[in-house]
């Protein structure tokens, strides 16, 4: 609050209690919160009994280092920070959220979501151990309304991941890295104190100091041998299992304590303040100029005095001057009553060699004494004068600066404004393209509907997938949050332009104010003091709207970027809609195909089948045919056999039979076939089939 910068961070070995000293188990209790709450508590206070006259800005920041990389626990989007170095700012982390608070419940809040997003994970020692070293920066800016300085100081709470040996942890895999990293970093932040430590290491030495080993002893720069006021809280664990540990954590505060920081108030003088010095360096310089002057014309007169006397005043005065005692030296003229009592005419009787005449020799080394005073007088009057002088260039230059710097801040003002604007013209480009992306997905929502519909009707087990309503439903939220925000931002700049017109009409109205003054011959003090209240006024409204602007400019960023998220997420649903479409029309392409196919191996059989059913009708009509020329030979056997007596006309049986009237060669295969039993007698019986003949009707059967 001062503007100093603070640090406090703990160190230990793992499970000992690092995390529990700095954030306590609970943040709302007085009993148990840790040090960062209470460190905020603290911080709140102080402003609230401040002077009324003191203006105070606090700004918050929460970042981790896991594996060397730099993550943004206020923006998760912010995984790998770069550190950068300024020589006005000195070392810090580039991109980092900054958030502006006016309350510690928002800081406590902030603690819990950055809790929730940091690093942990179970080992053998701790079921929640950090695997993360954790940096919390308080910037704190005191504005005073009386002299416009500005005082600038910070603070970072760490919370350092504790160090492990592998063989108690029974770390593996990523367990195993991150306590490899953990490890490393704190290797290094040892080193550093021990470079700090050791002869030729302190602050202002040209010894190497390693801080850029490690991102945690590269972001604790400042804090280690530099502008800051560092506390260092021990945590040691009282198991006698680790014993090792607790010296070594130990020996590493002693060493610890032999740091030594320089540290300075980080004071900005502003363009009033300056003015201020510069208008009382002025006057100084007048004062000096007219002091010169007044000894000028002394040492004037007493070379007149001198001339009058016939002393001669040389190159010897100096070597006079230089030889005169300190009581002789150190007389003033005024309280020299010799020199005051002697006339001129007896100086000028006596010769200023003779020895004779004492009191005029006196009178001439008083003389030539207080010359020798003056002379030495003007000499260290015209070193003050040249050294006023160079003070007033100094802080000519400064001011100078300080326009400079205004100037600047009303051309990042006008910036700021453009970049609204621009911000406002982005949002409704964003509201355009979300239009356009909302009708495509509407286009693909039927696309995919007709789809489902085609697929249902070639199959019916057949389920559609999952479409894209959630996504048109953020983009359509994203939308309304767009609209919502960019009239809060207008109605901002309205007020902001509102205000500066107002400034421009009282200003005005002020230089009419003034012009009657000055005419009329009356005092114009009790103007300009209502021209200063009014402008300062003026200015702090502007200053608070600028802030408010700021802000307002920053959620929309966050926001712009949550929209830009949300659209990304809508092109994704979109590209895997457009994906599935493109799948779904090459798999109905291969459906159809292989339909044409099987419809065509279905024309296919049926032609078959076409052919075999004419076939089987065609050999079913044959054999019929056969049957009635079998039954008909068989008829005509047996009148053969009575006519010509059957023993005697089949007793051979190689004896051919003549064909029948109106036989065929069929006939005669059949009755070539034909035997009688050699055990009949005569006629009676129905003549043998031989199984030959009957053989082509189970092949037509069969086919």
């Amino acid at each position: 609050m001062q503007g100093f910068n603070g640090t406090v961070f703990a160190y230990g070995q793992t499970a000992s209690g690092k995390t529990y000293t700095m954030e306590g188990p609970d943040l709302y209790s007085e009993q148990d919160m840790g040090v960062i709450p209470r460190m905020v508590d603290t911080l709140f206070e102080e402003a609230e009994t401040a002077p009324e006259d003191i203006e105070y800005t606090i700004r918050i920041s929460l970042v981790e280092i896991y594996n060397e990389r730099i993550r943004d626990l206020m923006d998760l989007s912010k995984d790998h920070l770069k550190i950068k170095e300024d020589p006005r700012k000195g070392v810090f982390i580039a991109g980092v959220t900054e958030r502006y608070i006016n309350n510690k419940e928002l800081i406590f809040e902030i603690l819990k979501e950055g809790h929730a997003n940091r690093t942990a994970a179970v080992t053998n020692m701790n079921e929640h151990s950090s695997r993360s070293h954790l940096i919390l920066m308080l910037t704190a800016t005191a504005k005073n309304g009386s002299d416009e300085s500005v005082k600038e100081g910070s603070l970072r709470l760490v919370d350092l991941a504790g160090s492990e040996k592998v063989s108690k942890t029974g770390a593996t895999g990523n367990r195993l890295v991150e306590a490899g990293s953990i490890n490393r970093s704190l290797s290094a932040l040892g080193n550093v104190i021990n470079a700090l430590t050791s002869p030729g290491g302190n602050a202002g030495d040209k010894k190497h100091i390693p801080y850029r080993d490690s991102r945690l002893t590269r972001v604790l720069q400042e804090s280690l041998g530099g502008n800051s006021k560092t506390c260092i809280i021990l945590t040691c664990s009282p198991s006698l299992a680790n014993i090792t540990e607790t010296v070594s954590t130990l020996r590493f505060g002693q060493r610890a304590k032999a740091i030594k920081n320089v540290c300075h108030v980080n004071q900005r003088r502003s363009v009033e303040e300056l003015t201020m010095m510069l208008e009382k360096s002025q006057g100084l310089v007048v004062k000096h100029r007219e002091t010169l002057s007044r000894c000028k014309r002394i040492i004037k007169h007493l070379k007149d005095r001198c001339s009058q006397a016939g002393i001669e005043i040389g190159s010897g005065l100096e070597t006079i001057a230089l030889e005169a005692s300190p009581t002789t030296a150190g007389s003033s003229m005024k309280g020299s009553p010799k020199a005051e009592g002697v006339p001129l005419g007896s100086m000028a009787a006596s010769p200023p060699a003779a020895p004779e005449v004492k009191p005029e020799d006196t009178n001439v080394r008083e003389l030539r004494d207080q010359i020798a005073d003056q002379e030495l007088e003007n000499r260290g009057l015209r070193e003050e004068l040249e050294e006023q002088a160079a003070k007033f260039e100094e802080l000519r230059s400064e001011v100078a600066a300080a326009q400079e710097a205004k100037a600047c801040l009303e051309y990042q003002l006008q910036e700021a404004n453009d970049a609204q604007n621009q911000l406002a013209r982005e949002g409704d480009e964003s509201r355009r393209e979300l239009a356009v992306l909302r009708e495509r997905l509407e286009v693909a929502e039927s696309l995919r509907q007709q789809q489902q519909n085609h697929e249902r009707e070639r199959e019916g087990d057949r389920s559609s997938s999952g479409s894209p309503a959630s996504a048109t439903k953020a983009g359509a939220d994203s939308s309304g949050d767009g609209k919502s925000k960019a009239p809060s931002l207008r109605l901002l700049v309205q007020e902001l332009q509102t205000t500066k017109m107002l400034q421009a009409q009282r200003i005005d109205r002020l230089e009419q104010l003034l012009e009657q003054a000055g005419s009329s011959g009356s005092d114009g003090s009790t103007v300009d003091g209502l021209l200063s209240r009014q402008t300062e006024e003026l200015e702090r409204r502007i200053a608070e709207l600028e802030g408010q602007l700021s802000q307002q400019i920053l959620r929309h960023k966050e926001e712009e970027w949550m929209m830009k998220h949300k659209m990304m997420q809508l092109d994704k649903n979109l590209s895997q809609l457009t994906d599935l479409h493109q799948a779904k029309i090459a798999q109905n392409a291969d459906l159809q195909k292989e339909l044409y196919e099987k419809e065509r191996a279905t024309k296919r059989k049926d032609t078959r089948i076409n052919q075999l059913q004419e076939s089987l009708s065609e050999s079913k009509s044959r054999y019929d045919k056969l049957l009635v020329q079998c039954h008909n030979m068989t008829n005509a056997m047996d009148i053969l056999q009575k006519r010509f007596g059957g023993t005697q006309a089949f007793g051979r049986g190689s004896a051919m039979v003549p064909p029948t009237p109106g036989g065929n060669g069929s006939t005669r295969r059949i009755a070539a076939n034909m035997v009688v039993p050699l055990g009949r007698q005569g006629g009676g019986g129905p003549p043998t089939i031989n199984r030959s003949a009957a053989e082509p009707k189970d092949e037509i059967m069969a086919q």
